[in-house]
């Protein structure tokens, strides 16, 4: 991600961006949404230029080139990033192989570890076996009617917990916008005294 960001960053050619990121109510930065192009400032030439607009084409073209090449997986992991080792508590990550007299394929979660140390003997699972399990789980658990009914009194709960902090906020944004509109008036009527 840090190369990424470093390979999409203007300011290597001499592009200064400012006002790009939202910002959080309480003023922290969310570097996760950028605000629409429209409110985004960019100056060219506002800053030194390393590379040249050549290299720098070239090298988004590069990077549209791998985007493609990035999303066209065979298979769909489901349990992608949720499923750990029993064993060793590693990550189980994807895996196709072609194996036996026939070359058949076998699709399967495969621990990480295993994979990269060799430190863990748990064996791979099969795909949909692990997935089909997961989605029973979910269907009797999650998705049935005494769930979904155990579920709305629990969100019920928690949103009638929230009520009290969200009327606290929003009197502190109350307090917020007078303080403001003071100041707003404050300086109108000092332009109108001149």
């Amino acid at each position: 991600n840090s190369i990424h960001d470093i390979l999409k960053n203007e300011k290597y050619r001499g592009v200064y961006i400012f006002n790009r990121t939202e910002r959080k109510i309480n003023g922290k930065r969310n570097h996760h949404k950028s605000k629409s192009e429209d409110e985004i400032i960019r100056i060219e030439g506002g800053m030194p230029r390393i590379i040249s607009d050549e290299i720098w084409e070239a090298v988004q073209r590069r990077m549209e080139k791998n985007k493609k090449g990035a999303n066209s997986a065979k298979e769909i992991y489901l349990l992608s990033g949720l499923i750990f080792c029993g064993k060793c508590g590693g990550a189980m990550t994807g895996t196709r192989k072609y194996a036996g007299r026939n070359k058949d394929l076998y699709v399967s979660y495969e621990c990480s570890t295993r994979k990269r140390t060799k430190t863990c003997d748990m064996k791979a699972i099969n795909k949909n076996y692990v997935e089909n399990i997961v989605i029973e789980h979910l269907e009797k658990n999650v998705f049935s009617p005494e769930a979904i009914e155990r579920l709305v009194a629990k969100i019920s709960e928690y949103a009638a917990s929230q009520v009290e902090e969200i009327n606290r906020d929003i009197k502190t944004f109350t307090d917020q916008l007078a303080g403001i509109q003071t100041e707003i008036n404050n300086i109108v009527n000092a332009i109108a005294a001149g």
